[in-house]
């Protein structure tokens, strides 16, 4: 499971470098799908506490949430890389994105 973040945060890392927006908004929310599905095996195998459950919880519903800004941010921008609020949206994205699945991670460790 600890090899499996591993990758998965080297998979988020090299979203930054995609060069192509709509396969980088892919490449998170893959990403991010997969790390939930770790996540509910990892819970229902180790007994998580629900304050961590609702931790994670938290930060998936601000992700979906940063997920539909960006993809309508790109929708308005027709896949024009260079507009400002696509950028913005997307740099957002991976905020929040890196924060779950360190967050994830984290708590696989302790």
């Amino acid at each position: 499971m600890k090899k499996l973040i591993s990758l998965i945060l080297a998979v988020a890392t090299l979203t930054l470098a995609c060069s192509t927006t709509g396969k980088t908004l892919a490449t998170v929310a893959t990403t991010v799908d997969r790390a939930m599905e770790g996540w509910a095996a990892y819970v229902v195998l180790n007994n998580v506490s629900e304050d961590k459950q609702t931790s994670v919880r938290t930060l998936y519903i601000k992700y979906q949430a940063s997920m539909a800004v960006a993809t309508k941010a790109y929708s308005a921008s027709a896949g024009n890389k260079s507009d400002p609020i696509l950028q913005q949206a997307i740099a957002a994205l991976n905020v929040v994105q890196l924060d779950l699945l360190s967050l994830i991670k984290k708590f696989q460790i302790q």
